[in-house]
């Protein structure tokens, strides 16, 4: 299993959660899939970053946008 299927149920909430605002990266790495091998640390500083208001609108944009392709 990977981690850059963003496109899967555990990505998807990690990338809904992004975009309400979570920066907790311990927070998101909980989200994922209990079946990836990357451990809760290595995923915590994966997440680590700073994502503005900017990127938080593209990220919801996107996400709605794909909603609507699969609706």
């Amino acid at each position: 299993m990977s981690i850059a299927d963003v496109l899967g149920i555990p990505g998807q909430a990690m990338l809904q959660t992004l975009a309400q605002g979570e920066e907790d990266a311990e927070r998101l790495a909980a989200l994922v899939n209990p079946r990836i091998r990357a451990s809760a640390h290595l995923l915590a500083r994966a997440l680590t970053g700073v994502l503005g208001a900017h990127q938080r609108w593209v990220l919801r944009m996107s996400r709605e946008h794909l909603v609507e392709l699969e609706g």
